[in-house]
């Protein structure tokens, strides 16, 4: 197999693309001692599109153009705009063409481009190569490529070594969000959990929401129900009343909630989640 000089990289990022096993997972959730559910939702919130790799055989990747940026001090940013400048959450492009953006900030600048990049079933970022046990940020990129064993081996080793053992051993969903995807968007995320969870609980059926009740749903623009009903009436004492409690979270709603967490230091989402509803008294 071809590789790029100097490193176990295959060429193109395309490697053997080995799946996992029921028992590679298996040895993760008991090397972690979490329930199977919690790690489970972590992964469906955080893996590519349709496992660890496309249908080319490369790790689903998601190439950080701020970052790239940031790391190179902006060296590249008149021959390569599309790949370094400044900011995050947009203009990443699809996900099928990850690699090749990868590809081209490897051009420019091979070690910073890898440091870059979030790989594989987890979309553990390159930065952490080093600090997660890989002898270089090109050994942890080889690594992503071999399977989705080590897909998963990388993100046991990021929960280890981030303490986050007991935040999903609890499922603390904000401290997972804060953790794993930053500050800027812990409400989001957080929801996304949660949700995570409760699909998973609703596939296994009535006998798992006994063992592990459903959490709360995060609530945002478009959802009706009796959580809605409650949220609006909370929203209602505490001075923030924009709409009627229909139970129908509409724009009057958002807007409603958006102004609440401005007042409660919060991140102006719009979106109910744990925060927004810890602050609420809900």
């Amino acid at each position: 197999m071809s590789t790029y000089p100097g490193t176990d990289i295959p060429l193109h990022f395309i490697g053997e693309a080995r799946p996992l096993t029921p028992a590679d997972w298996e040895t993760v959730v008991a090397r972690l001692d979490v329930p199977e559910d919690h790690l489970g939702a972590v992964l469906d919130v955080e893996t590519g599109p349709g496992g660890g790799f496309d249908p080319h055989g490369r790790p689903w990747a998601l190439f950080e153009h701020g970052v790239f940026r940031r790391r190179t001090r902006g060296r590249f940013d008149d021959v390569a705009h599309d790949i370094s400048k400044p900011g995050w959450g947009a203009g990443y492009g699809p996900s099928h063409v990850q690699i090749d953006r990868l590809i081209a900030a490897m051009a420019l600048d091979r070690t910073e481009a890898l440091q870059s990049v979030s790989l594989g079933d987890g979309q553990v970022m390159g930065f952490n190569g080093r600090r997660l046990g890989y002898d270089s940020v090109e050994a942890f990129a080889a690594a992503m490529c071999e399977s989705e064993a080590h897909h998963l081996d990388a993100v046991a080793r990021y929960i280890e070594r981030t303490g986050l053992v007991d935040a999903i051993r609890d499922f603390d969903t904000v401290s997972i969000a804060e953790q794993y995807n930053g500050s800027g968007q812990v409400e989001y995320y957080a929801g996304l959990l949660a949700e995570a969870l409760a699909a998973r609980i609703r596939r296994r059926g009535p006998r798992a929401a006994q063992v592990t009740p459903r959490p709360p749903r995060t609530l945002r623009r478009g959802l009706r129900g009796r959580d809605v009903v409650a949220a609006q009436q909370a929203l209602t004492e505490a001075g923030f009343r924009y709409s009627p409690e229909d139970g129908v979270f509409g724009p009057l709603t958002e807007a409603a909630v958006r102004n609440f967490q401005c007042g409660a230091g919060l991140v102006r989402d719009g979106i109910i989640g744990p925060l927004t509803r810890a602050a609420l008294g809900l």
